[in-house]
């Protein structure tokens, strides 16, 4: 076929040619190119769908190369294809015309042709007709033809492996797809475990805290984060901590600014391979529990580290001495984890240099004991005896200080006060504790202490009444004088000075000292064992039948020594409601209760019990020998008493008079001999009322009272009023019982402590002046035999339940809820 001429072409035709061309070269491509999106398709669905990540490092790498190679497969045949010439877009172009009439378009006559008019004519008219079919022709589409090489669609299954890939991984498509374009020939950490224990220091009391957590393996869940509330543990806790699984180099961090410290590898109970690592937790700083292998999280906690307070102690009133002349303290000590001990410390006030004297003496105090660990708030209350101190009587310093279980101490304000001392009236005994105190302030005058004591020796060698026929009080001086002379250092003279209180105490007290001394070291002895979780039940029991002993002789010492009152007043104080007689029976009743309260392992109630015996026992340290002054107190006592008690009398008689005589009229004599009674009981009142402040140094107001309403009583009488004498008579004779009573107490009290109202009182009947009986506020509601049986019975079997180890912590604590009231 020859070329087409260009300045022959219509442009309309030539635009149609050019498309054709294009839509052959597009026909020869798809057919090579068309598997092409089919294949990404299947490839995107199997990235996405994360199948391929299950394959080991290479097998995934081979994988990567089969789809490149699949991907330049289809590439690699494009070299073949070759650009589409005129002639075949032109057949292309006139496929569908059968007259061709491009081709005609391109058709020549020949020579001999041309010169015929006619044919020329005819020539020239199929020519313009050709060329219009020609540009009436419409440019060819491409037509590769591919469906007819996929007659059974499975193209199609791509596209819904694609589709259901997706939908499957979700919005994890995105990480799948570069998991699968990034294969690792290493394989990723796999799962771990984490777990830590976290030991609080012993002396909190707190139990130990534990956490795990469960690591996935890498790239298969979210990496580990904080929970929202910090672990709280006290400074100085024991971290240990064990990783065990697929981690190379774990690294525990405890701030932001943390390095991290390496968990060496070792190897658990069943031989894996496990990192461990103990660490202190003592820097308040650290903030966090990070562990991480490398850039991989493995667990993270927060942490709070509470510092230890140092403990806070105060008095909440001054010290004080008491009638017993012990140091009463009060005070509130509180720490976050516990004391362990508390201890008053006594310095001497003013001294700043001179000998040792000065320097301060540590008192120990008793803390409560507790279920469970140490006591975290206390009220410090004890009553000591220091009278047997070297500073007794002197002016000194105190402040308490309390310990925690981590050493650390807190102190309070420091008080100044006069430190009780106790008196001694056996004249002996008083000098004896006067040499004492030359000893202690004045040391450089041993040698003439040395001599006093040798005179005093022989004094009471040559009088043995001056020492109450206790000649060993004698010798004890002998050696004493004779060791101030060996031995005049300081060991010297402390060995003599607590010599010369032991033997002014011998003095003093006799025998009386001694069974009290032992008392109250059988009821200490009884007061740790019962504290003490060790102590076996025997234990317990001996040293309660030790208590029993001590306080049986100490009661018979006790009545031995007792004072003589004079004539009638003691029968008075007994009857007195404010005074009871001492009842053995009640101790030994509350013995017995000790007893069975420590078989039934309800310690802190035999405490508590005990230490009311023990309340009770010191209101006994009054019943000693009375001072000669004391004697002649009770014996004017006595005196007064008996007259105002005659005077009552009097006056009860006259009131019965006068009431059974109502406003009957009566004689004028013998009205008026009734008033002058009255006024004269009257007048005899007057006088006890002189001659009591003269012993007391103050009256009973309601002695004054009754004083009154007898003067009204005579009021009434003279005028003839028989209702109103016989009122003020009762108001008289109400006001008298009241005013026996407080002289009573006030005898007492004046008597040096015989019998003190008040005091820790014992179970008992009892009755006033007049005879009546008076109740015991202390007794309580009076409760049946039978039902109070029924009550112990129940309290003893829960308190049984409460001490069986096998009950679940739960139960326990219900227990312990239904037990407040008895413990």
């Amino acid at each position: 076929m020859s070329q087409f001429a260009p300045d022959r072409d219509p442009v309309a035709l030539v635009r149609r040619i050019d498309r054709t061309r294009r839509a052959l070269l597009w026909e020869r491509l798809w057919r090579r190119l068309f598997v092409l999106p089919w294949l990404l398709m299947a490839i995107v669905a199997l990235a996405v769908s994360g199948l391929a990540g299950a394959l080991p490092g290479p097998a995934h790498v081979l994988l990567l190369v089969a789809v490149v190679a699949l991907l330049a497969w289809p590439v690699a045949r494009l070299r073949g294809v070759r650009t589409p010439g005129l002639d075949e877009a032109v057949a292309r172009l006139e496929a569908t015309d059968p007259r061709r009439p491009v081709s005609a378009l391109l058709d020549r006559l020949t020579e001999s042709q041309a010169t015929d008019p006619l044919t020329r004519a005819l020539w020239q008219a199929h020519q313009e007709r050709m060329a219009e079919a020609a540009v009436a022709l419409p440019a060819a589409r491409p037509a590769p033809g591919v469906l007819a090489a996929d007659r059974r669609g499975v193209r199609v299954l791509a596209l819904l492996a694609l589709i259901v890939a997706l939908a499957w991984a979700g919005p994890r498509a995105g990480d799948n797809l570069r998991a699968f374009l990034s294969p690792t020939l290493v394989a990723p950490p796999g799962a771990a475990t984490v777990e830590l224990w976290i030991s609080p220091p012993a002396y909190t009391g707190r139990p130990p805290l534990r956490r795990t957590a469960a690591v996935p393996p890498a790239g298969e869940g979210p990496a580990p984060e904080a929970g929202e509330s910090p672990l709280e543990v006290p400074a100085g806790s024991q971290l240990s901590l064990l990783v065990t699984g697929d981690v190379a180099r774990p690294r525990l961090v405890l701030a932001a600014d943390d390095p991290g410290r390496l968990l060496p590898p070792t190897e658990n109970a069943e031989g894996a391979a496990s990192h461990r690592l103990e660490v202190t937790l003592d820097d308040p700083a650290a903030d966090r529990l990070g562990l991480a292998d490398g850039p991989r999280r493995l667990a993270l906690w927060r942490l709070a580290v509470r510092p230890d307070r140092p403990p806070e102690v105060a008095f909440t009133a001054p010290p004080e001495g008491d009638s017993a002349h012990r140091l009463r303290l009060a005070g509130r000590a509180e720490d976050d984890h516990g004391l362990t001990q508390a201890r008053l410390i006594l310095g001497l006030a003013g001294r700043t240099s001179g000998p040792r004297l000065a320097e301060p003496t540590v008192h120990p105090l008793a803390l409560p004991s507790p279920p469970q660990g140490a006591p975290r708030e206390v009220r410090l209350g004890s009553a000591l005896d220091l009278t047997a101190h070297p500073w007794a009587g002197l002016e000194v310093t105190a402040h308490l200080e309390v310990s925690d279980g981590a050493g650390q101490v807190g102190t309070s304000q420091s008080v100044t006060l006069i430190l009780p001392e106790r008196p001694f009236r056996h004249p002996l005994a008083a000098e004896l504790i006067a040499q004492r105190r030359v000893l202690i302030l004045a040391p450089e005058h041993t040698p003439r202490v040395a001599v006093r004591l040798d005179a005093l020796a022989e004094s009471a060698l040559a009088r043995p009444e001056r020492v109450r026929q206790r000649p060993g009080a004698a010798l004890a001086l002998v050696v004493a004088a004779r060791r101030l002379r060996l031995e005049p250092g300081r060991a010297g003279r402390q060995s003599v000075i607590d010599l010369l209180w032991d033997i002014a105490l011998d003095l003093e007290e006799g025998d009386l000292g001694a069974t009290r001394r032992r008392l109250e070291a059988a009821h200490q002895a009884l007061k740790d064992a019962l504290a003490d979780p060790h102590a076996s039940a025997e234990e317990r029991t001996a040293r309660t039948e030790a208590l029993r002993r001590a306080l049986a002789d100490h009661l018979a010492e006790l009545a031995a020594n007792a004072p003589e009152l004079p004539q009638g007043l003691a029968e008075q104080l007994d009857r007195a409601p404010g005074v009871r007689r001492l009842d053995p029976s009640a101790l030994e009743e509350m013995l017995n209760e000790i007893e069975r309260l420590s078989r039934l392992g309800a310690g802190d109630a035999a405490t508590a019990l005990l230490d009311r015996l023990a309340e009770q026992l010191r209101g006994l340290d009054g019943l000693t020998r009375l001072s000669p002054k004391a004697e002649e107190r009770l014996t004017a006592g006595a005196s007064v008493l008996a007259d105002l008690m005659a005077l009552r009398r009097d006056q009860a008689a006259l009131h019965d008079e006068t009431f059974s005589v109502g406003n009957r009229s009566t004689p004028p004599g013998a009205q008026v001999a009734r008033a002058g009674r009255q006024e004269h009981l009257r007048h005899r009142l007057g006088g006890l009322l002189a001659r009591l402040g003269e012993l007391l140094g103050r009256l009973p107001p309601d002695l004054g009272a009754a004083e009154l309403e007898m003067r009204r009583a005579t009021e009434a009488l003279a005028g003839g009023d028989h209702e109103g004498a016989a009122s003020a008579q009762g108001r008289a004779l109400a006001r008298l019982d009241q005013g026996l009573d407080a002289l009573l107490e006030a005898i007492s009290r004046t008597a040096g402590g015989v019998a003190l109202p008040g005091a820790s009182r014992l179970p008992g009947g009892g009755e006033d002046p007049l005879g009546r009986p008076v109740p015991d506020p202390a007794d309580g509601p009076k409760v049946p035999a039978p039902s109070r049986q029924r009550a112990e019975d129940i309290v003893d079997d829960l308190r049984r339940r409460l001490n069986e180890p096998d009950r679940a912590p739960t139960e326990r604590d219900y227990l312990k809820r239904l037990l407040p009231g008895f413990r």
